[in-house]
């Protein structure tokens, strides 16, 4: 592929600090991070080392959960599914877990989830979480002894030949 035209426009945020946007600005992946996500978890079912329907205590029988909420119940099918009874409220604030720990994605599931509310048994509700995403992407590294920057590399962006420039997974 040739790239016939490339250029950025406005600006990287709202705030006097904000830099113009050029063809080489780096954006953040965002909500995209579900779905690439989900993409992720469903090649690693198909491969067998993960299971929608196992619970995910069982990868990381440490998991600390929000009080009300049931981990023995909660799987992989209802963290992709938003149906893990999981909220997004409190929102931490990623940007210092990304750059002051080596494994954010670990670092997060260990000490923001279980301040995160539950709303719902899961099963129970369609709720929005951000947090359930990321708990999915953290099994898929913990399980598979790899980084989820190096899984996403491996199983998603080598096999369209996309290279990545950086991976911040959503926190």
């Amino acid at each position: 592929w040739d790239v016939i035209y490339a250029k950025g426009f406005g600006k990287t945020g709202k705030d006097v600090a904000a830099e113009d946007v050029s063809e080489k600005t780096v954006f953040p992946l965002l909500s995209t991070n579900k779905p690439l996500t989900g993409s992720l978890i469903m090649c690693l079912v198909e491969q067998g080392h993960l299971n929608l329907d196992t619970p995910v205590i069982q990868y990381a029988p440490w998991l600390e959960y929000p009080p009300g909420g049931d981990i023995r119940r909660v799987t992989l099918r209802h963290l992709l599914s938003m149906c893990s009874g999981l909220s997004s409220d409190p929102q931490p604030t990623p940007e210092q877990r990304v750059k002051s720990h080596p494994d954010p994605v670990e670092t997060h599931i260990r000490e923001d989830l279980p301040t995160y509310s539950v709303i719902a048994l899961p099963g129970d509700v369609f709720w929005y979480s951000n947090p359930g995403i990321n708990l999915a992407g953290y099994i898929a590294q913990h399980v598979l002894g790899q980084s989820y920057t190096g899984l996403m590399q491996e199983y998603i962006l080598d096999p369209l030949e996309m290279q990545e420039q950086q991976i911040i997974v959503e926190l």
